[in-house]
Formats: C-alpha cells, structure tokens, sequence
C-alpha cells in the first residue's frame, strides 16, 4: 500500500522547489500556496490513517 501522507509530502516539496525557482512573485506566491494545500492534504491523510489503524474504545 502507498503512503498517500508522505506522497503528499513530497509533492508539497516539490512546489517549494519551484516557488523558490520561479522568476515573478504571482508564479512564486501560486506555488508557496499549492505547497501550503499539499502539506495540509498530507496532515490530514496522516491523522485520518491513524484515527482508522487505531481501535474504537
């Protein structure tokens, strides 16, 4: 099975590789704020695996 979190990590990476590449502010700010979306995607993918992996008390 994938690890959709860490996936998400790597794709929130990336973006940040191309906001810190990007030659105008507009393009720069598009990629900080899609990294911002991934990061927060991959935060809720990690606690949504764990709320499942764990027993209901």
């Amino acid at each position: 099975m994938t690890n959709i979190p860490e996936k998400y990590r790597h794709k929130a990476l990336a973006c940040e590789g191309f906001a810190r590449n990007a030659t105008d502010h507009a393009t720069r700010d598009a990629w900080v704020e899609i990294a911002i979306e991934w990061h927060a995607l991959a935060h809720r993918a990690s606690n949504e695996s764990q709320s499942v992996s764990k027993p209901n008390s």
